[in-house]
């Protein structure tokens, strides 16, 4: 069990099913620092440094961040096995130093960096483990397929536009979803996309689960970022977060009897 970070706006049934199952949620509430509608996302504060529980969470600095694009992206970078994925005109240089570092003791290797002009890397990035990824945007799969051959790398193009987000005629796959455990958990109705038996398929093929919830819109929410509990803020650290953004919702909030 562990913790898991997600919007303060994300659906009752996820919070629902991430508390019942004995993990902590960590809610990102809104903050003045980037514009409204992505706000209270997790993805823009915090990126996990790999596709496993064991990858740790880097933690970034609020007040680092500018108010839109590109300044909002700084923190939105991919990161799955050796590779580290974004635009890195813009990748803040505290997050690309400890994916680096993070690579280097876990591989034993530097990263391998695939440039994107897709600022939101992460949003458009369904990381289904360390070489099989699921994105909407074709300048993402067309940098993944040059980073690697598919006998290492994996990618599952799909129909874009069929995500919410408010405000946005649409908001991605990678936003709407994120791996805990053995489980590919999405934010919403996954079967209502067009692509469900392909990226149903996808992901069992990997010997993964795939966890959604009936009825609901697929709504992009910043990801849902899952870390094991345990204590790595120090080193994957901007500065720590400000507590204020975020706050815990206890296993009495959803699992009543």
């Amino acid at each position: 069990m562990g913790r898991v970070y997600i919007s303060c706006e994300a659906g009752e049934m996820l919070k629902k099913y991430l508390i019942c199952r004995g993990h902590e949620i960590v809610a990102v509430e809104k903050s003045h620092c980037v514009y409204s509608e992505i706000a209270a996302h997790a993805d823009i504060y915090f990126c996990k440094l790999g596709a496993d529980d064991a990858a740790p969470v880097f933690r970034g600095d609020p007040k680092r961040l500018g108010f839109s694009y590109p300044g909002n992206i700084i923190y939105n970078a991919a990161v799955f096995g050796k590779y580290l994925m974004h635009h890195f005109k813009y990748t803040d240089s505290t997050l690309f130093s400890a994916a680096e570092e993070y690579i280097r003791r876990r591989y034993d290797c530097p990263p391998v960096l695939i440039q994107t002009t897709q600022g939101y890397t992460k949003c458009n990035t369904v990381i289904v483990d360390d070489c099989h990824i699921i994105t909407e945007d074709v300048g993402i799969a067309r940098a993944l397929r040059k980073a690697a051959p598919e006998t290492e790398l994996k990618v599952l193009l799909i129909t874009p536009k069929q995500v919410q987000l408010a405000g946005f005629p649409h908001g991605f796959l990678g936003g709407a979803s994120g791996r805990i455990g053995d489980t590919i958990v999405f934010h919403g109705d996954l079967s209502q996309h067009s692509d469900f038996q392909r990226i149903y398929e996808f992901i069992c093929g990997c010997g993964l689960k795939v966890q959604y919830f009936e009825g609901k819109p697929l709504t992009d929410i910043g990801s849902i970022i899952y870390e094991e509990t345990c204590d790595n803020s120090d080193f994957y650290s901007a500065s720590g977060m400000s507590e204020s953004l975020c706050f815990l919702q206890s296993e009495s909030d959803y699992c009543k009897e």
